[in-house]
């Protein structure tokens, strides 16, 4: 109440929970990530070895990035005054990011499980047709599709993805968040 009483009062981050906006912005993100999963899907661009792999890869941080942009600066700008420290630009953007890669991840694997089970396939199959075109031996080919066959699973598929997405979140929240910073004005 002290904040709405003194307009010119910078709020501290302690006094102010990041959990809101991790929240809205997660849910927000992951649903922004299953639409645009399913029309990459569509596209084909999320095959191995596709022309649209890295059109889909770029795409895909540029969502992230916008997240987490968002995300900070709509708590910054609304909930703390305008400004806010690295670390809590750091937690925002990487909770934000990480949530909406669980939710993304869940339905990852909903899908590949239960609505497109011949999705894995396809994928193999995409793989293989890549490791012949480079000239791999057959005896190579099959210690890779060996190793394919433990790694394409729906529950390894989603593992991955999510492990994969805290690396990626940690570093690009790191960056976000050394752009996005602003710290209060020095008191006289």
């Amino acid at each position: 109440m002290a904040t709405l009483d003194d307009p010119t009062r910078i709020p501290q981050p302690s006094e102010v929970s990041q959990w809101p906006t991790v929240q809205r912005y997660g849910l927000i993100g992951g649903l922004v990530f299953i639409i645009y999963g399913l029309i990459a899907n569509f596209l084909g661009w999320n095959q191995p070895g596709s022309t649209g792999g890295m059109l889909n890869m770029v795409i895909s941080i540029a969502l992230f990035v916008g997240l987490m942009v968002v995300a900070i600066r709509q708590h910054r700008d609304e909930e703390l005054a305008g400004f806010i420290p690295f670390g809590r630009a750091f937690s925002v953007s990487f909770f934000t990011g990480l949530l909406a890669t669980v939710i993304s991840s869940i339905f990852q694997f909903i899908y590949v499980k239960f609505i497109d089970p011949g999705f894995i396939e396809r994928m193999k199959e995409t793989t293989l047709e890549t490791y012949e075109k480079m000239g791999m031996s057959e005896e190579q080919i099959e210690q890779s599709m060996e190793m394919l066959d433990k790694m394409y699973t729906p529950g390894m598929m989603v593992f991955w993805a999510v492990i994969g997405a805290a690396v990626v979140c940690a570093i690009v929240a790191l960056i976000v968040a050394a752009i996005m910073k602003r710290n209060p004005p020095m008191e006289a």
